[in-house]
C-alpha cells in the first residue's frame, strides 16, 4: 500500500494506473504485431514505454513479464479496443497512447496499412483526428475519410 506522501507526490501507481499501463502495453504489442512480425526495434520501443510508465522496480518487472507473455501471444484487437473504450473520456490518455503507437509503428521504418488502421481505430475511440504516419496518396486519403465517416456513423447510432 502506498504511503500518503507517495500518493501526494504522484509516485504511487494506483490499481487503475497499473491496469491502464497494462492495456497500453497490450495495444503497443498489437501494433508491433499488426504486420504479422514483431522485430527488435519495435520491441525496443515498447521497452522504452515500460521504462517511462513504470514507477517502481516491481511495476517495471511486472510489465516486462507481461511483455514477454504478449510477444508470444498478442491479444485480439477487438477485445483491446473494447477495454480501451472505457478510457475514451480522457483525451490526455488518448493523445499519449496515439503517440506511443505511432512511435512503435514507425520504429521499423515500414508503415503498414494495418498499423495505420489500428492507429485510426484508437484515434476514433478517443474522438481524436487521424494521426498520419506518412503522407497518404489521394486514394488512401479517401479510404481514411470513409473509415472515419463510418466510425462516426456507428458511434452515433
Amino acid at each position: 500500500m502506498a504511503t500518503f506522501l507517495q500518493r501526494l507526490l504522484g509516485r504511487a501507481q494506483t490499481a487503475d494506473a497499473r491496469e491502464l499501463a497494462e492495456l497500453q502495453l497490450r495495444l503497443l504489442v498489437a501494433m508491433a504485431d499488426a504486420d504479422a512480425r514483431i522485430n527488435l526495434v519495435e520491441t525496443d520501443e515498447i521497452v522504452g514505454f515500460i521504462d517511462r510508465v513504470a514507477r517502481t522496480t516491481r511495476d517495471r518487472e511486472h510489465l516486462h513479464h507481461l511483455l514477454d507473455d504478449l510477444l508470444s501471444a498478442p491479444q485480439p484487437l477487438d477485445q483491446l479496443l473494447d477495454e480501451l473504450s472505457g478510457h475514451a473520456d480522457s483525451a490526455r490518455v488518448g493523445t499519449r497512447l496515439v503517440h506511443e503507437l505511432a512511435n512503435v509503428a514507425a520504429s521499423d521504418d515500414e508503415i503498414d496499412h494495418r498499423e495505420e488502421f489500428l492507429l485510426d481505430m484508437v484515434c476514433d475511440v478517443f474522438g481524436l483526428p487521424p494521426f498520419p504516419l506518412h503522407q497518404p496518396d489521394a486514394e488512401l486519403g479517401e479510404l481514411h475519410g470513409f473509415v472515419h465517416r463510418l466510425a462516426e456513423t456507428s458511434r452515433h447510432a
